[in-house]
C-alpha cells in the first residue's frame, strides 16, 4: 500500500439507531481493534494504545473524531455499541482531530469490521498523491454506503458490475484519481443517486445509457475523461438535473449539441467544451430560462449565435463560446 505525504481528512459516518439502556455495553473487541488499526495507519508515530488505553472506553474517552451509538442486535434483541463516525486529519482550525503523518496510508479492508458504514470520505491536498486506498473495487463490499468521496486520493481500478450492489448510494464523488476503463451499465441500479462526479480520471468507452434512468440525479460531472461515442439521449430522463459537465472528452464529431437539452428544464449549468460536436447552436432555449452557465468553447461550432439565447436566457451569468467558427454579432443581452 503506497503512503501519502499530505494532509487529508477522513470521515466515516454510519447509520444510527436510537436505543436507551441503563448500562450501555462496551465497544466490541473486533471494532475496538479496527479503530486502533485505523489510527495506527493514519499516524504510526503516535502510541495510540498509551494515549487511549485498551481498558478505557474508546467511545467515551477516545479521539475527538470518534463517535459511537447504540444499535439493537437483531439476533439477541439486546443493545450493542458501534462506531458511527470516525473523523481523522484536518477538518478545521477549531476541530482538534488526530493528525495524519506524512506517510499515512489506509486500506479499505481496515474498515471491514465497521459493519454499519454509511459514509466514507477522503480528501487529499496534493494534486498528485500516491494511492490511498489502492483498488477502487475494494469498496464493492460496502453495500450500506450512502456517500463515497475520494478526491485526489490516487485510487486506481475501474467501475465494474459490482457497483450495481451499492443500491443505497446517494453521492459518489471520485474525481482526480487514476480510475480507468469502461463504466459498467450496472451504475444505473443506483436509483437513489443524487450526485455522480467521475471527473478528471481516465474512463473511456461510451457513457452508459442507464445513467439516464437515475431520475433523482442533481449533479452529473463526467468532465476530463476519455469518453467516446454519442452523448446518451437517455439523459433526457434526468428531469431533476441541475448541473451537467461533459467537457473535455472525446464525444463523436459532427453529432451537434444534443437537442434533448431543451427538455431538461431544471438545468442551471451545462458544459460541453472541448468535445468536437460541431454543427450550429440549436434553437432550444425557450424553456431553459433558469440557465446560469454555458460552456460551449472549442466544439467546432459554426453559424450564428441564436437570437433566442438573448431573449430567453435572462439569468445567464457565464457564457463561453471561444475557439469556434461562429459568425455574426453577439447580443449585448448575452454580455458580449
Amino acid at each position: 500500500m503506497a503512503s501519502i505525504s499530505i494532509s487529508l481528512t477522513l470521515i466515516f459516518t454510519l447509520t444510527t439507531l436510537a436505543h436507551s439502556d441503563s448500562s450501555p455495553p462496551s465497544l466490541t473487541p473486533i471494532e475496538q481493534h479496527s479503530v486502533y488499526t485505523i489510527l495506527a495507519s493514519i499516524n504510526p508515530r503516535i502510541d495510540w494504545h498509551s494515549l487511549y488505553p485498551d481498558d478505557a472506553d474508546l467511545c467515551d474517552s477516545g479521539p475527538h473524531g470518534l463517535v459511537c451509538d447504540l444499535f439493537t442486535d437483531p439476533k439477541t434483541n439486546r443493545p450493542s455499541l458501534h462506531v458511527t463516525e470516525l473523523a481523522l486529519g484536518f477538518v478545521s482550525d477549531s476541530s482538534p482531530n488526530p493528525p495524519c503523518s506524512p506517510n499515512a496510508s489506509l486500506s479499505a479492508t481496515f474498515l471491514a469490521p465497521l459493519k454499519y458504514l454509511k459514509s466514507s470520505s477522503s480528501t487529499a491536498a496534493s494534486p498528485t498523491p500516491p494511492a490511498l486506498f489502492g483498488s477502487f473495487g475494494s469498496f464493492g463490499g460496502f453495500k450500506r454506503l450512502r456517500k463515497l468521496v475520494l478526491i485526489g486520493s490516487g485510487v486506481s481500478g475501474g467501475i465494474g458490475d459490482w457497483v450495481g450492489e451499492l443500491v443505497e448510494m446517494e453521492q459518489m464523488r471520485i474525481s482526480r484519481n487514476r480510475l480507468d476503463g469502461v463504466v459498467s451499465g450496472e451504475i444505473g441500479q443506483l436509483r437513489r443517486l443524487r450526485v455522480l462526479d467521475l471527473s478528471f480520471n481516465f474512463f473511456d468507452g461510451t457513457v452508459p445509457e442507464s445513467i439516464g434512468g437515475l431520475s433523482k440525479l442533481l449533479k452529473l460531472d463526467l468532465g476530463s475523461n476519455r469518453f467516446v461515442g454519442r452523448i446518451p439521449e437517455s439523459f433526457v430522463g434526468l428531469t431533476n438535473l441541475v448541473f451537467m459537465d461533459l467537457s473535455r472528452n472525446r464525444f463523436s464529431a459532427n453529432c451537434g449539441i444534443p437537442l434533448f437539452l431543451a427538455e431538461m428544464q431544471s438545468l442551471k449549468e451545462v458544459y460541453l467544451s472541448g468535445n468536437p460536436l460541431g454543427g450550429q447552436i440549436p434553437e432550444i432555449w425557450k424553456n431553459l430560462g433558469g440557465i446560469l452557465g454555458i460552456g460551449f468553447s472549442g466544439m467546432g461550432l459554426v453559424g450564428n449565435i441564436p437570437g433566442s439565447m438573448g431573449v430567453f436566457l435572462r439569468n445567464l451569468s457565464y457564457l463561453s463560446l471561444e475557439n469556434n467558427r461562429l459568425e455574426g454579432e453577439c447580443q449585448r443581452s448575452l454580455g458580449c
